[in-house]
């Protein structure tokens, strides 16, 4: 039996995977003013470009029913079935747009809620890859998919609130309160929604620093799944990333990714955004080669 991977582009996996994986990608729109592009199509660059500019927030919408039909159907031409891992239910329509238009496709599509997004999202997909290249059945696959989808763990520190605030996910007091403490609050995914997690404070290097001391130690206490790691961002962060992903090799990860945030995610969690999301549920025999 031949099966298709499939995610959406609020997980940012890094196109030279998903093309050395065959994991198919469908976007989400987003709209900036009167003008509408594909998550994907413009740089997070431009778009944060227009909030200074324009003093709004571009819009994301997720992929509808109909497009999601029209992706599974073309799939289906070449594929016996689909393995689809979708956005947070919590986080986005996707999910059960993807449901509804997979009822279409008596029993080939099987859609996953991830319960994450971003890079988490990735992992689970890159996971499912695997699942399918080791001959599992679709609903073996999915079965898979929805017991790890519990296990991912999805954090991210955030340089600023401001966008978070523009997005109706932070209130005003909140707002003021990070800006003049200088705070760098800690976002964490918990049971599909978007939780604060903790708080640092300082300059970049700083925060960053003590951001990825706080992932490294609760790997040691907890324990991790070290087949593959992501590091990923909104803006450029070199000296950072490079230190995440030293350490995470240095803690016995055995594949280390760098991923760049999408419209979809750094439109909502803005400049400076840093992330770091492998398994949390310790050590798993599976293979991305």
């Amino acid at each position: 039996m031949k099966i298709a991977l499939s995610t959406e582009s609020s997980s940012d996996l890094p196109r030279d995977l998903a093309e050395k994986h065959s994991i198919h990608v469908i976007a989400f729109t987003v709209v900036k003013g009167e003008e509408t592009v594909k998550d994907g199509e413009e740089t997070l660059e431009s778009l944060y470009s227009f909030v200074q500019e324009k003093k709004m927030l571009p819009r994301t919408t997720a992929v509808n029913i109909e497009e999601f039909k029209e992706h599974f159907s073309n799939l289906l031409k070449e594929y016996d079935a689909i393995i689809h891992v979708s956005m947070s239910h919590a986080c986005s329509s996707a999910y059960d747009n993807a449901v509804a238009a997979a009822k279409e496709f008596e029993g080939k599509v099987f859609v996953v809620d991830s319960l994450v997004f971003h890079t988490g999202q990735a992992l689970l997909a890159l996971y499912g890859a695997s699942l399918i290249k080791d001959g599992l059945k679709p609903e073996e696959i999915a079965d898979a998919l929805k017991e790890r989808a519990n296990h991912i763990s999805t954090t991210a520190t955030l340089e600023t609130v401001n966008y978070l605030y523009k997005g109706g996910r932070c209130n005003a007091l909140a707002m003021i309160g990070a800006n003049i403490l200088g705070l760098r609050p800690m976002v964490e995914l918990r049971e599909g929604s978007i939780k604060l997690a903790k708080k640092f404070i300082g300059p970049r290097r700083l925060w960053t620093n003590a951001y990825i001391n706080f992932v490294l130690n609760r790997i040691e206490k907890n324990g991790a799944d070290k087949t593959v790691a992501f590091v990923s961002s909104t803006t450029d962060m070199p000296e950072a990333t490079e230190i995440a992903v030293n350490k995470l090799k240095a803690a016995g990860f055995e594949n280390v990714f760098i991923a760049k945030a999408g419209a979809t995610i750094g439109t909502h969690t803005g400049p400076g955004t840093f992330s770091i999301e492998y398994f949390a549920d310790g050590p798993h025999s599976w293979s991305i080669l």
